[in-house]
C-alpha cells in the first residue's frame, strides 16, 4: 500500500511538472498577462460542471453505475466544450492545447479510478 501511495505521489508530481513545462513552452503565462480572458472560460465551465454533478448526485444517488456513467459524460462534454470555445474564441491563444493535455490526463485518471472501484465491487 505504501508503494502505491508513493507511486501515486510521483505520478501526480510528474503530471504537474509536465503541465508546467507545456504551459511555459506554449507561453500561456504571457497570454494571461496580456489580457486574454482564459480564466473566464475555466470559471464558467467548472461552475456549470459542478452544478450538473450535484444535480446528478441528487437524482441518481441510489444507482452507482448510472451516476458514474453520467459523471463521465458530464466530464467529457464539459471539457470538449471548453476546448472548442478556447480554440474558437481565444484567437492567438494556445490554451486549448493545454486544456487538451489536461483532458487526456484527467480522462485516464477517471478511467483508472472507475476500474479500481469496479474491481472493489466485484
Amino acid at each position: 500500500m505504501e508503494q502505491l501511495m508513493i507511486l501515486l505521489f510521483l505520478v501526480i508530481m510528474g503530471i504537474a511538472v509536465l503541465r508546467h513545462r507545456i504551459k511555459k513552452h506554449l507561453g500561456i503565462d504571457k497570454e494571461e498577462k496580456t489580457g486574454i480572458r482564459i480564466k473566464k472560460f475555466e470559471f464558467w465551465n467548472s461552475g456549470v460542471s459542478v452544478s450538473i454533478m450535484i444535480g446528478l448526485i441528487l437524482v441518481f444517488y441510489n444507482s452507482f453505475s448510472i451516476l458514474i456513467v453520467s459523471a463521465i459524460a458530464v466530464f467529457v462534454v464539459g471539457h470538449t466544450i471548453q476546448i472548442f470555445l478556447e480554440w474558437k474564441y481565444l484567437k492567438g491563444s494556445r490554451k486549448y492545447l493545454l486544456s487538451f493535455v489536461d483532458f487526456t490526463f484527467l480522462a485516464i485518471w477517471m478511467i483508472a479510478i472507475y476500474m479500481v472501484i469496479y474491481l472493489q465491487i466485484i
